[in-house]
């Protein structure tokens, strides 16, 4: 709402491209340490953190047409594949 006019104000968002992208952000909350080790969990983990990233990019699409469907999102490696932790995973 406008102060001076009382009116409410709508905004038009207009530019809505990419400014970071969102495997760049997670990727730096890991740490360069972690993504340089040859330690089998540290590489699982950075593994891990780029499927979320991809995970949530899809899932985040603006268009519904290019958006990942719930059947397919089911399917994405981040929730197919053992991570740490699980019962299927096995350390080398």
């Amino acid at each position: 709402t406008n102060k001076a006019t009382r009116k409410k104000v709508t905004r038009v968002i207009t530019d809505l491209s990419q400014k970071r992208h969102l495997v760049d952000m997670v990727l730096s909350r890991v740490g360069a340490d972690k993504q340089r080790s040859s330690d089998y969990a540290d590489q699982t983990y950075v593994k891990k953190a780029k499927q979320f990233s991809d995970f949530l990019e899809k899932m985040t699409v603006l268009d519904p047409e290019r958006r990942i469907a719930p059947q397919d999102a089911l399917q994405h490696p981040l929730l197919t594949e053992p991570g740490l932790g699980s019962k299927g995973a096995a350390a080398a």
